[in-house]
């Protein structure tokens, strides 16, 4: 009985070894796909954070004994628009995913996330003057402060506080 116990102890122990993996990967700039230092990475399951790491000054990153299933990463840096990659399924051994950082801007429409246009204004960007401050004051515009990036969101809905 003892050595069936050891044997079955012995199998549980590499089966749960073996069921560990890696994910590591190359973040890189869009404009020309130099290396991109300083990342925060999240790795997620269910929506909570479970590991997180930085990129290094070569760009890249990696998640150690992580165990076998589907994550989603999450990566972060200053003010740039948060990436999200989901559904991606680790495997035991190396899994490698490279990231090219941030996404390509796209236009918003002047369209709610929920689905209506009213209640939709302008975002502004910049040190506002007077007369958007007088338009801001009214609820005309909506001031997206100093810091501009090249792919701040244009529109604002009042209804449920977000921009897009």
């Amino acid at each position: 009985m003892k050595r069936v116990i050891k044997v079955l102890f012995l199998f549980l122990s590499l089966m749960s070894y073996a069921q560990k993996a890696d994910l590591k990967g190359h973040v890189m700039f869009r404009q020309d796909k130099s290396d991109f230092p300083g990342a925060k990475m999240f790795l997620l399951n269910d929506k909570k954070v479970i590991l997180e790491c930085e990129t290094d000054k070569n760009g890249l990153y990696q998640f150690t004994d992580i165990p076998v299933g589907t994550y989603d990463l999450l990566l972060r840096f200053k003010d740039f628009k948060e990436k999200f990659i989901t559904n991606i399924n680790v495997a035991s051994g190396m899994k490698n995913i490279d990231i090219v950082y941030p996404d390509p801007c796209v236009a918003s429409e002047k369209i709610c996330p929920y689905n209506h246009t009213d209640s939709i204004i302008p975002i502004v960007y910049g040190i506002p003057g007077g007369e958007t401050m007088k338009l801001a004051d009214k609820g005309l515009v909506h001031l997206g402060g100093c810091m501009v990036s090249e792919c701040d969101p244009g529109w604002y809905c009042k209804k449920h506080e977000i921009s897009f």
